[in-house]
């Protein structure tokens, strides 16, 4: 479940990000993965993932913002 929930989460901010404002049920529910991402060191596994699926978000090392 919770390889789901990690794996998850690329097509969710995607989906998440074209609208706007972002659904505040979703900021909610990832909310854990985004702290994680920013105080722990899954930083860099987290954001490779999301340039995956949102590349002008996130570079290619994992930082926010290229």
């Amino acid at each position: 479940m919770v390889m789901v929930y990690v794996l998850s989460s690329g097509p969710v901010l995607k989906l998440g990000l074209r609208s706007k404002p972002f659904p505040p049920v979703i900021r909610s529910a990832y909310a854990p993965l985004l702290w994680a991402y920013q105080r722990t060191l899954f930083w860099k596994p987290l954001g490779m993932y999301w340039h995956l699926w949102i590349p002008e978000q996130f570079g290619k090392d994992g930082w926010l913002g290229k």
